[in-house]
């Protein structure tokens, strides 16, 4: 796959995450291979369907989620992203009540695409920032 059509694939991952209509997902990722993990989140790599799950979760609590890439790196089959996080909390997060506050964090976004089909991602989110901004220490996040 060239530059182009990796950068598209991930644009439309984004959309995807951005929106939340992971009905979608499957037209851009591989469902046998797919696998994904949120560092500091997952305690191990997830499959497109728990992955899935917890989107939907995350979704519940930040409604309005969206990430954005700042910087995108591409080396043949993967794609890696320096985005910007922002949402505003106004649902429980694993276990935490809402607290209504903005959040804006940081991410790195490493995905890899295979024949036209994501099969692989690690996102490491600024999970410290994120959770004192909605007024939790990272101790008191229930998961």
């Amino acid at each position: 796959m060239s530059i182009e059509q990796n950068k598209a694939i991930y644009m439309q991952f984004l959309d995807i995450l951005n929106t939340g209509e992971t009905d979608r997902l499957a037209t851009i990722a591989d469902a046998e291979n797919f696998r994904e993990m949120v560092v500091g989140v997952t305690p191990d790599w997830q499959t497109l369907p728990v992955a899935i799950e917890a989107l939907a979760k995350d979704r519940q609590a930040i409604p309005d989620l969206t990430l954005q890439p700042d910087d995108l790196w591409f080396d043949g089959e993967w794609v890696i992203a320096r985005c910007h996080a922002e949402g505003t909390n106004t649902g429980n997060f694993y276990g935490a009540p809402p607290s209504g506050n903005r959040v804006s964090f940081q991410a790195i976004d490493i995905v890899r695409i295979v024949n036209g089909k994501i099969v692989e991602r690690s996102l490491m989110p600024d999970a410290t920032t994120m959770l004192r901004q909605m007024s939790l220490t990272p101790g008191e996040r229930n998961t």
